[in-house]
């Protein structure tokens, strides 16, 4: 049973509470309307608890370590929010549009070497977009000027309707290699990413559990990534990459590594995963038939310095399951012109050398 605080302490725990509701408002606007409430309870309730019991000492130590947090807290919310300029994404605009994007990579002699040449991309809200091109046509380098980890040449992207100038929250990314952390559980790897963007803990690990249900490691929580096999460790970098709930999921091969039945299983279960949210994926793969499969247009790059090629509409009826789709008539046709298209351009490396 809590002490009963005399009326003049009351009173200036009362001051204390409207001082730090005052420096709330140095927070960002939509750091505040999330976090604020549970931040003035918290504060409210350790200021009344160091008083009871230790009196104005403790109250002083206390506002002293408050008034660092919140210096340091304010400025790394301000400068967060202006570099991933973080509004809310408009559903109605394109997910991700390329306009005119070309890339040149310097090397030791300082030469030029172009990789992307004026390409031209809009992938639309809830798309499923499938990039194929021959070995060293600039797919990974295109998936990195889309997320924000390589600056273009030339030309402009944008990310739900915002112009990408840095790393964006509404951009999730799965890499060829799982990029899990060894040290961590698979729980902490899923986790990680909620509570880097501040969710409280019991929070994230509640949806943590809840990814990790979602891609079919329940009860695999507290193993480590060397203790899963490869396909179980792509599920967990699915849960990784989802339970941020990024707009955009960008996706470089991500599957290549794992035998023929795994992968299928992956694949079918990453359409599964994305019919359940908004997320728009774009795909780079060298597999014709999974580009296909999984994609509603699928894009077809020029060799290096690649622009784009050709553009199809994988207009199959859906759902896309492996067993039977191939076989039909419209997947046999698509699957011919995009191998042609590839072949030409896979043929070109060779007549350079």
């Amino acid at each position: 049973m809590r002490p009963v605080i005399p009326t003049a302490d009351r009173h200036g725990l009362t001051v204390s509470a409207r001082v730090y509701g005052l420096l709330l408002q140095l927070y960002p606007v939509r750091y505040r309307r999330e976090y604020g409430p549970l931040m003035m309870q918290t504060f409210c309730d350790l200021t009344r608890d160091a008083y009871t019991e230790r009196g104005l000492p403790e109250l002083t130590r206390v506002w002293a370590h408050t008034l660092a947090d919140v210096a340091s807290t304010v400025v790394t919310e301000h400068i967060d929010e202006w570099f991933n300029n973080d509004r809310q994404p408009d559903f109605s605009m394109p997910a991700v549009e390329v306009h005119h994007i070309s890339k040149s990579f310097a090397n030791w002699r300082g030469q030029l070497k172009p990789v992307l040449s004026d390409i031209d991309l809009t992938v639309q809200s809830g798309e499923f977009v499938s990039v194929l091109g021959p070995t060293g046509c600039g797919k990974t380098t295109l998936l990195g000027v889309i997320a924000g980890l390589v600056r273009p040449t030339g030309g402009q992207v944008s990310v739900m309707g915002q112009p990408v100038q840095s790393l964006s929250r509404h951009v999730g990314y799965l890499f060829q290699k799982d990029a899990l952390f060894p040290w961590q559980t698979i729980l902490n790897n899923v986790l990680a990413g909620p509570l880097f963007r501040g969710l409280d803990l019991s929070q994230a690990v509640a949806r943590a559990h809840e990814w990790i249900g979602r891609v079919g490691l329940s009860g695999f929580e507290n193993f480590y990534p060397y203790q899963l096999s490869g396909g179980m460790r792509k599920r967990a970098a699915l849960a990784q990459s989802l339970i941020t709930e990024p707009d955009v999921l960008l996706m470089d091969e991500p599957f290549g590594d794992l035998d023929v039945q795994t992968r299928t299983i992956m694949e079918e279960e990453l359409l599964d995963l994305c019919a359940t949210t908004r997320v728009s994926v774009v795909y780079v793969t060298h597999d014709i038939e999974a580009a296909i499969r999984l994609a509603e247009r699928v894009v077809v790059l020029t060799a290096a310095p690649a622009h784009v090629r050709a553009l199809y509409e994988s207009d199959i009826a859906k759902p896309r399951r492996t067993a039977s789709v191939r076989f039909q008539n419209r997947f046999v046709e698509l699957y011919q012109q995009i191998r042609s298209d590839l072949r030409s351009e896979v043929l070109k490396n060779y007549e350079c050398i």
